[in-house]
């Protein structure tokens, strides 16, 4: 996620096109950048799984996630947008045919609220991902609540049509053929047409049903530790190649997907590299939501340290440091807070 931002829009940094390709391995960096866009779907697909996994251990609850997502994403807000109009509000003039840069030069009420609901997330042109994971959320809870089906088939069919019906279109088809106007909104889009890789989210959802993964984990495992490890790294690499080779549709980026998990799990086996992963995995919620503050919207911070050596790839390192820095500090800040606002005896 972090290298796919700092590697692949290079019109959004304040860097020129000459000065970023004049580093050794930019076209290298460039492919890595277009492959973490599976970011998207690599989410959706977790998020499906972990909810079918609360499912199935009897502890889902819609409203104690929706609580834990929008938590996060305020405690965001309450400290990086103030900071956003206080330190970062203008840009310099050379700079300035850069818009996307530009977030915090007026300030309005009624955009605050409209980002604090998440459904008009502009203040962050990377949190519009928080509109379709709530709705997918949504949709999930009331399909394992309603579906109680344990025929693959049936489970195959019912979700294809539901795929069919909002990432495909088909609702807002119908809806418009019958001049609904209402149609148009952004919101009601965002409603019936999540963005066409949330139907990862289904993926993970029956493929924890059906322990699709866990039968690939159980091969891998079957292998001694060296040729695991070999035969994961050719899958992350073909996965690479495939997917940058592009028109690999949804079924191909499902069959990606899958294969990616089964060959980072089967990474995060081995204790050396798994504490790195972990460390990051624990604040990976508040990397998501800040890291692009750094790397485009805090202008001063991206032009002088993030983007400071020219190379993006050193840029994506740095708004990593500085992503986990804060996600780190806005944890012992909020404890801190909790503690002190906590009621005495």
């Amino acid at each position: 996620m972090v290298v796919h931002h700092c590697c692949t829009f290079y019109e959004r940094t304040p860097l020129s096109s000459d000065e970023i390709e004049s580093f050794r391995l930019s076209g290298f960096v460039h492919s890595l950048g277009g492959f973490g866009d599976i970011c998207v779907s690599f989410f959706m697909f977790l998020a499906g799984y972990g909810l079918y996994c609360r499912f199935a251990e009897n502890r889902l609850s819609l409203t104690r996630d929706l609580k834990r997502i929008y938590a996060m994403y305020w405690k965001v807000i309450l400290v990086f947008i103030p900071i956003g109009f206080a330190f970062f509000s203008e840009v310099p003039a050379e700079y300035a045919g850069k818009a996307f840069n530009i977030r915090f030069e007026h300030f309005h009420i009624d955009r605050l609220l409209w980002n604090l609901t998440a459904l008009r997330p502009d203040y962050n042109g990377e949190w519009w991902f928080i509109t379709p994971y709530i709705f997918m959320l949504m949709y999930g809870y009331a399909y394992v609540r309603m579906q109680k089906s344990n025929n693959p088939v049936f489970d195959i069919l019912s979700v294809s049509l539901v795929i069919l019906l909002f990432q495909g279109g088909g609702l807002l088809f119908l809806l418009n053929s019958a001049g609904g106007a209402f149609a148009q909104d952004a919101i009601v889009r965002s409603l019936l047409c999540p963005e066409w890789r949330s139907s990862l989210f289904w993926v993970g959802l029956l493929c924890r049903k059906y322990e699709l993964l866990d039968a690939m984990l159980s091969f891998l495992a079957g292998m001694n530790k060296i040729k695991r490890i070999i035969v994961s790294l050719v899958v992350v690499y073909a996965c690479f190649r495939l997917r940058n080779s592009g028109g690999t549709g949804v079924l191909g980026e499902c069959a990606i997907v899958v294969s990616l998990v089964a060959a980072l799990t089967s990474f995060n086996r081995v204790p050396v590299l798994s504490a790195p992963v972990r460390l990051l995995g624990n604040q990976c919620g508040y990397i998501w939501l800040t890291h692009s503050f750094f790397c485009y919207y805090y202008f001063w911070i991206s032009k002088n340290i993030v983007y400071s050596s020219g190379n993006t790839m050193v840029a994506s390192l740095i708004t990593l440091a500085l992503s986990l820095l804060a996600a780190i500090m806005l944890g012992k800040f909020y404890g801190k807070a909790g503690a002190v606002l906590k009621p005495k005896g």
